[in-house]
């Protein structure tokens, strides 16, 4: 058993639990949805995500910061990445790592829906 108290876990498709943005006025629809791919009761300093992004939904997004670092990796599509320390296109097979302490967002910037995994920890 290793030090979390697991050894490992598995989530079957169809059981990622999907977390509900909400930005500080409330309003609804996102462009982006988060769906966990890791157990709620996993202990636990990376959490994966599978991550859509919907292409028919334009929002402005204040951009957020908290600790830790996040990994991105896009599936499909293509997805604006957009801080404080500059902006940056991210096509299918990109990935980017970054200190999640400075301000950063995403934005869906293909025609159809984009998809990627992250790890934020």
């Amino acid at each position: 058993m290793g030090e979390n108290g697991f050894t490992f876990t598995v989530v079957r498709h169809g059981e990622k639990i999907r977390s509900h943005r909400e930005l500080p006025s409330g309003k609804n629809p996102l462009s982006y949805a988060y769906h966990g791919l890791f157990n709620e009761g996993q202990s636990s300093k990376l959490k994966p995500y599978m991550i859509e992004f919907q292409n028919d939904i334009r929002e402005e997004i204040p951009l957020v910061s908290h600790e830790g670092e996040e990994f991105l990796f896009i599936l499909e599509g293509e997805v604006e990445f957009h801080s404080t320390e500059g902006n940056v296109t991210l096509r299918k097979g990109d990935s980017l790592h970054f200190d999640a302490r400075i301000a950063h967002g995403f934005v869906n910037s293909s025609k159809k829906i984009a998809r990627a995994i992250g790890v934020i920890g």
